[in-house]
């Protein structure tokens, strides 16, 4: 039986966000958008990988499911959280991670959420194709207004996705998450953040700023500032990671793999699908630059507990 969570039909229809999460939405609902990261970056995830020693750093699959296991890894099920836990994945994409939770705790279950319409459907049809659909559920909805989810839940995720939320600090998706999570429950984050305060120098400021436009991303939180949004939202020793090295290679995969792919369609004289997709290749380029400007940017795995 499906999770009888309330699918309001008010999310069913177009322009229902504000204007921050429409632009998120409409990026995300695009055919090229889905056809981009189907084709040249993951067709179950939409984010960076987890590299652990002895990976093949040219295996991206294997990199993408190792981030998955790790936030579901940080969430504790069948040690701090019930074996039947219910999760709910905020910003959920097309549901690949819910499916490996799905897959590693067979009693649990997982609510995910996402302000795509077009994500939510491939999610649905993909969790359906194995079997899966009895303890998936998916909506759309806006992470930091949520109508869709009324009961609590007893722990919560998001791997780059809080990074849409236009809060500077991200304390809407993170009051959302207060709001939802039982007390001991836990919230998983992986994610992007800026290490300090401090402005940026020009060359840099650039690509900050076409790597978020790009990726309809309002701007990266401060990791500190991240940690005090936790603490008075009501969730209790924060844990931080910084696991940027880890996400490396999955980032240089995917510069070295645009650089590959530019070349042969400029060589092959396909200039038509080479400028197609140019502007999602410079955003990743723009990306790659930000990380390598370590004392500014980092990503980060947070795991806290609602108090």
């Amino acid at each position: 039986m499906k999770l009888a969570y309330d699918h309001a039909e008010y999310f069913r229809h177009e322009s229902r966000f504000p204007s921050v999460q429409q632009r998120v939405a409409d990026y995300f609902n695009a055919e090229d958008t889905i056809n981009f990261y189907r084709d040249f970056w993951d067709y179950e995830h939409y984010h960076f990988g987890y590299y652990r020693l002895g990976m093949n750093p040219l295996n991206l699959r294997a990199m993408t499911n190792a981030m998955a296991r790790a936030v579901i890894g940080d969430l504790g099920i069948g040690t701090v959280l019930p074996a039947d836990a219910t999760i709910l994945d905020l910003g959920c994409g097309i549901g690949g991670t819910a499916r490996i939770l799905a897959r590693m705790y067979p009693k649990a279950r997982v609510i995910g959420v996402t302000i795509s319409e077009r994500q939510a459907e491939i999610a649905r049809a993909r969790s359906a194709a194995e079997g899966l659909d009895d303890r998936l559920t998916f909506f759309v909805d806006d992470f930091t207004d949520l109508h869709t989810v009324t009961r609590p839940v007893d722990g919560a995720i998001s791997i780059e996705s809080a990074c849409h939320a236009p809060d500077p600090d991200k304390a809407d998706v993170i009051g959302e998450a207060a709001r939802l999570v039982r007390p001991s429950g836990r919230l998983v984050v992986a994610d992007g953040f800026r290490t300090n305060g401090k402005p940026l120098y020009p060359l840099l400021d650039r690509a900050y700023g076409y790597g978020c436009g790009g990726w309809r991303v309002p701007g990266l939180a401060d990791i500190h500032r991240f940690r005090t949004t936790l603490k008075r939202h009501g969730f209790r020793s924060p844990k931080i990671d910084d696991i940027s090295w880890r996400v490396v290679p999955s980032m240089a995969y995917g510069v070295s793999k645009a650089i590959g792919t530019a070349g042969t369609l400029i060589a092959t004289g396909k200039i038509g699908d080479f400028r197609k997709d140019r502007h999602e290749w410079m955003v990743g380029f723009s990306a790659a630059f930000l990380g390598l400007n370590k004392h500014q940017f980092g990503y980060y795995l947070v795991r806290a507990t609602r108090g």
